[in-house]
């Protein structure tokens, strides 16, 4: 967007000392400290209608300020909790609300109880998202279900996928240099993730395949089952796979940084993503933006990432059978894999350039501001 002659901000609660982000806004909490005090005390409690919102104040004088001294002219937000609904009316600039990841979607994926809070959080992110001056989705399942579920019309809305940046071709998965046995996961150990799915997939696997191991990469967050008991990695392994030998093929990395899983990448003959729900996952875009041969699970926005048979296999979610031989076939037909690879990479360089993102975000943020400003007038 800088290149485009553009200055965003952003903002933040956290922001590093030694961040050298151009343009990184702190924002900070407003209200005193009994104010935050109180605000503390109701969420310990489960109550999340904050009375007073300090960060919320805090985002809006933030703003404010921008406006005044540096010209802002619109901001955009994430749906969560519906922190947009506090916003409107209190900024002088139009706000846009972002589906990353509404919670009657990523709350049930992960399973999480269908308790007050939760009921809560839906209802507030619908009240959010129904009062903003615009929408915008990073894929058009996410919008499509949005609609859908709060019977929203949001005539004011435009799908604009996640960018990612396409390595160079030298720099590409390649079939002739991977390890033809390894198989690469990246995410975290929860039910959200599918980590279950990946681990009983690889059992299957695992017992025709002799040689076949797995890279798990991410952290350990625990899968919580039906009956609401959590168990941690190694307890779900253990309880799932009896054989000392195929539990030792498994290698849990834990998190990394991202030049270590983008070597890892390049070294496994397969990237596998096994989510019960993804809006667009950043985590399948890395995966095609470096040409690898992608097995998903085809929930959410997954099928406007990978074109099931031409940039990728797309399996039904929470079916470890299917995920096991889409992997199979990838290691059986190397000439196969390396195909759709490269077909993901060149149409990752194609649809999903950062320039070309920016240009339509660009673009959408036009459209907002001078209908905002005819509506103001």
């Amino acid at each position: 967007m800088r290149a485009l002659g553009h200055r965003p901000f952003i903002m933040s609660s956290r922001v590093l000392e030694n961040d050298g982000t151009p343009d990184v806004v702190s924002v900070e909490p407003k209200g005193g400290l009994w104010c935050r005090a109180v605000n503390g005390l109701c969420y310990r409690l489960g109550c999340r209608r904050l009375p007073y919102s300090p960060r919320i104040m805090g985002m809006r004088d933030a703003v404010c300020r921008l406006h005044g001294d540096e010209g802002l002219q619109i901001f955009h937000v994430e749906e969560t909790w519906g922190i947009g609904r506090l916003l409107i009316g209190r900024i002088p600039v139009p706000l846009i609300v972002s589906l990353h990841g509404p919670w009657f979607l990523n709350g049930s994926a992960n399973g999480e109880s269908k308790d007050k809070n939760y009921h809560d959080r839906i209802q507030l992110e619908g009240l959010g998202i129904d009062a903003a001056d615009a929408v915008s989705a990073p894929s058009q399942a996410v919008l499509d279900s949005t609609r859908e579920f709060y019977d929203l019309a949001l005539p004011n809305a435009q799908v604009i996928p996640n960018p990612i940046e396409a390595v160079e071709e030298e720099y590409r998965w390649q079939h002739g240099t991977c390890n033809s046995r390894t198989i690469l996961f990246v995410g975290r150990f929860d039910r959200h993730k599918g980590g279950d799915v990946v681990i009983e997939a690889f059992a299957k696997l695992a017992k025709s395949e002799g040689r076949v191991r797995l890279l798990f990469c991410g952290p350990d967050r625990g899968f919580k089952d039906e009956a609401g008991r959590r168990r941690s990695l190694p307890e779900f392994i253990e309880s799932r796979i009896d054989s000392p030998e195929i539990r030792a093929r498994i290698n849990f990395l834990g998190q990394q940084p991202s030049d270590r899983i983008q070597v890892l990448r390049k070294e496994a003959a397969v990237t596998i993503m096994a989510s019960r729900w993804e809006n667009f996952a950043n985590v399948l875009l890395e995966a095609v933006a470096v040409g690898c041969p992608v097995v998903a699970t085809a929930t959410g926005g997954t099928a406007e990432i990978i074109h099931d048979g031409e940039t990728g296999l797309l399996v039904p979610p929470e079916d470890p059978t299917a995920l096991a031989d889409a992997i199979c076939r990838f290691l059986e037909d190397r000439e196969l894999a390396a195909r759709l690879g490269e077909a993901a990479w060149r149409d990752a360089r194609e649809r999903f350039d950062p320039v070309k993102i920016a240009g339509q975000t660009v673009e959408f943020y036009r459209q907002v501001i001078d209908g905002w400003e005819r509506r103001s007038a």
